[in-house]
């Protein structure tokens, strides 16, 4: 599949050659670490920035871009190690070297076509399209795969709901049993689907990010959840609306 985004930056700046763990230059999958490498990248791209209004003094747009990088850089450098676009990174970019770049060239027109930017978001820009572009450049899952990986999320949902099952109170029993019920009907449901489905087209999107840097836990817990609180009647309507929601809030719209 193939993921539109920005050029990547050369090869040679995105630590091609990966290091071993256990060598010196090897990086562990580390939030401070990425937080690091984040402003490392900008604070680059703002040098380049000042190297490029040197050249073309009359052109603003250079200081400009290059003092948005600056509070870029302050403003990543103040974000706690939970947040969750440096866990994405950490996770995107282990055993990495120190110099690897990761960003994208979008990095580099921050700030130069508008005068206001808002920080927080372009962060979450450039960390998604530089995860677009790794999606890309290196991994490759058929239909097969997505239908398999989706059946495989769906079986670790029905496994934790047996294994709740044997310590719940009498009480909640019928709820259980309901989602284990669910849980099973569905597996079925899905292990039946032609690849070529437009559902297995949307799981092949979600297993290509979770494969490339995770998905947030919050994006699975629906299927943790199917049919405990009431009952769930229309399964095909429930998996390919569940889908479609969790390409948006990972921030995939734009990948089918």
């Amino acid at each position: 599949m193939k993921v539109q985004a920005s050029t990547p930056i050369p090869a040679e700046t995105v630590g091609t050659d990966t290091p071993k763990e256990g060598t010196a230059m090897y990086i562990s999958n580390n939030p401070d670490r990425a937080k690091q490498r984040l402003i490392n990248d900008l604070e680059e791209a703002a040098a380049w920035r000042r190297r490029k209004a040197t050249e073309h003094p009359d052109d603003v747009r250079n200081g400009r871009s290059a003092d948005a990088l600056d509070q870029m850089a302050r403003h990543v450098a103040s974000l706690s190690t939970d947040d969750h676009r440096l866990i994405t990174v950490a996770h995107a970019t282990k055993g990495w070297a120190d110099e690897a770049g990761f960003f994208t060239e979008a990095v580099n027109k921050v700030g130069f076509h508008h005068e206001d930017i808002d920080l927080d978001a372009t962060l979450t820009y450039l960390v998604d399209d530089a995860i677009c572009a790794l999606m890309s450049d290196g991994i490759e899952v058929d239909n097969h795969e997505a239908r398999d990986w989706l059946a495989d999320k769906i079986t670790d949902a029905l496994d934790e709901a047996k294994a709740e099952h044997h310590f719940t109170d009498e009480d909640d029993r019928p709820a259980q049993d309901r989602r284990i019920t669910a849980l099973s009907d569905l597996l079925t449901m899905v292990r039946s689907y032609q690849t070529t489905a437009p559902l297995v087209e949307k799981a092949k999107v979600l297993c290509v990010a979770d494969r490339a840097r995770g998905l947030h836990p919050n994006t699975l817990s629906p299927l943790f959840d199917l049919a405990l609180h009431r009952p769930q009647d229309d399964l095909d309507w429930w998996i390919n609306g569940w889908t479609t929601w969790a390409i948006s809030v990972e921030g995939l719209e734009g990948v089918l």
